[in-house]
C-alpha cells in the first residue's frame, strides 16, 4: 500500500497541555487535558473570528488573544461585557449576525405565515418541509432535539470560505434561510437553525456567544434543565461529543457571560452520561475507552464505584493518559479508532460522584484528503518535516 499524506498534521494531535480547572455551577471539573480536532486546526488557520480566552479552543475557530481583533472591529473595554450580556444583535467575527427568527417560529406555532416577508416566508417552508419529514408523533422533547442534531450533523457542512471575510457559499451562511438553502453554514447559521428549529417545536432555546464574539453556539432547554449544544463542532461526525453538556463540562473550551446566559446543570439528557460506563476502578478505563473507539464513538463517561477518586487514583488515570500520548504515531495514525483529545475527571451535578469524561476525535472527510505518493517521495518529506519539527514531536507520513 501506498503512503498516504494526512492534511492534518499528528502534531496537533500529539502536542496535548494539561490545565487545572476551577469551575462554577457547583461542579468540579479538574485535570483537563485539551488538543485540537483535526478539521477545527485547518480551519482556525483561514479563520477570521475572535475568541475570548488566553488559551483559546480550536473549536471555536477564533484567534487566540483578543488584541488581534482587526483594528476596526476593535472595541472599548467595556463593550465587551456589553456584548456579552445579549443574545441577538451581536456580531461574530467581524462579519456573521446573531439575528431573531422569533418571527417565523411565531407563525409555525400560529399556523399563519402570511405576515411574514418573502425571504422568511421560504425559510418557513423549508424548516416546516423538514420538520415534518423528521418529527413524528408522540415524540419527546429529546428526541425532537436529538432528531435535529442528527438531521444537521449528516446533512450539513462548512461553509468552504468558513469563517474567512468572504464567504464562497453565495448565501446567508449565518441565517437559517441561507443554510436551510446551500446547507452550508458557519457557526452562526448552525446554532440559528438549531435555535429556529428548536423554537418552532415550542422547545427554549437560545444562541450563546463567547465574550470576545469569536464563536456562537446554543443553549436548550429539555425537561426542567439546560444543556449546551455545538452543532458546529460536531459536523460530519454525528458522534454527540458536543451534546447536551454542563456549563462546567462547556467551560473547558468556551468562554461567556454565565451570569447572563442560562446555568447548564444536568447530564439527564447527555448520551455518553446516559450509556455511561460502570468501572470497579481506575483501572477499567483502557477498556471502556477501546470500546467506545472501536465504534468511533465521540465521548465516554466513566463512573466509579468509589464514590470520590483518591490523589493516588487521579494520578493513575493522569499516568494512563500520559502513556497513550506518549505512543505517537503507532496509536494515533490509525484509520481504524477515533482518538482520544482531552479527559477531565468532574463531579456528577446529580449525584456529586466523581467520573470520567473522555472527548474523542472522529476524522471524517472534511478534516483532510489523502492522496498516493510514492514512497521515495514519502521518505524525502519526512526528512523535510523531521527536520523542521523534529523538536517538537513526530510528523510523520505514513
Amino acid at each position: 500500500m501506498k503512503p498516504q499524506v494526512k492534511t492534518a498534521l499528528l502534531i496537533a494531535l500529539v502536542s496535548l497541555n494539561i490545565a487545572t480547572l476551577g469551575l462554577a455551577a457547583g461542579s468540579s471539573i479538574y485535570l483537563l487535558k485539551k488538543g485540537v480536532p483535526a478539521a477545527a486546526a485547518e480551519e482556525s488557520a483561514q479563520t477570521a473570528e475572535v475568541s475570548g480566552t488566553e488559551e483559546s479552543s480550536a473549536l471555536d475557530g477564533g484567534i487566540e488573544d483578543p488584541e488581534d481583533v482587526p483594528e476596526d472591529e476593535e472595541l472599548e473595554e467595556g463593550e465587551y461585557e456589553e456584548h456579552a450580556s445579549r443574545e441577538d444583535g451581536v456580531t461574530i467575527g467581524g462579519q456573521y449576525q446573531i439575528r431573531s427568527t422569533l418571527e417565523i417560529s411565531d407563525a409555525y406555532k400560529a399556523g399563519d405565515p402570511s405576515g411574514l416577508s418573502d425571504a422568511d416566508r421560504e425559510t418557513y417552508d423549508m424548516a416546516s418541509k423538514l420538520l415534518s419529514e423528521i418529527i413524528t408523533d408522540g415524540m419527546t422533547d429529546y428526541e425532537k432535539e436529538k432528531a435535529v442534531y442528527d438531521w444537521m450533523t449528516a446533512n450539513l457542512s462548512f461553509d468552504q470560505g468558513s469563517l474567512t471575510v468572504i464567504s464562497t457559499a453565495g448565501a446567508e451562511v449565518d441565517h437559517p434561510h441561507g443554510v436551510l438553502r446551500s446547507h452550508q453554514a458557519v457557526c452562526v447559521g448552525f446554532a440559528t437553525t438549531f435555535r429556529l428549529l428548536m423554537q418552532m417545536m415550542d422547545i427554549d432555546c437560545k444562541v450563546v456567544h463567547d465574550r470576545y464574539r469569536g464563536h456562537s453556539w446554543d443553549c436548550v432547554k429539555i425537561g426542567e434543565h439546560w444543556y449546551f449544544v455545538d452543532i458546529y463542532s460536531d459536523i460530519g461526525s454525528g458522534n454527540y461529543a458536543h451534546f447536551n453538556l454542563t456549563s462546567a463540562l462547556f467551560s473547558t473550551d468556551h468562554d461567556w457571560d454565565q451570569e447572563f446566559f442560562p446555568t447548564a446543570d444536568s447530564l439527564e439528557y447527555n448520551p455518553a452520561y446516559m450509556a455511561r460506563v460502570k468501572a470497579d476502578d481506575v483501572y477499567g478505563i483502557p477498556a471502556a475507552m477501546r470500546a467506545v473507539m472501536d465504534e468511533m464513538g465521540g465521548s465516554l463517561v466513566v463512573e466509579f464505584a468509589d464514590n470520590k477518586l483518591s490523589e493516588a487514583q487521579i494520578g493513575v488515570i493522569e499516568n494512563m493518559f500520559s502513556a497513550i500520548d506518549d505512543s505517537g504515531d503507532a496509536f494515533y495514525s490509525s484509520d481504524a479508532v477515533s482518538k482520544p483529545m482531552s479527559h477531565c475527571v468532574f463531579e456528577d451535578p446529580e449525584t456529586h460522584r466523581d467520573m470520567l469524561f473522555v472527548y474523542f476525535y472522529v476524522e471524517t472527510q472534511e478534516g483532510g484528503q489523502s492522496y498516493d505518493i510514492s514512497d521515495e517521495e514519502a521518505e524525502k518529506a519526512n526528512e523535510a518535516l523531521n527536520d523542521a519539527f523534529g523538536d517538537l514531536g513526530s510528523v510523520m507520513i505514513y
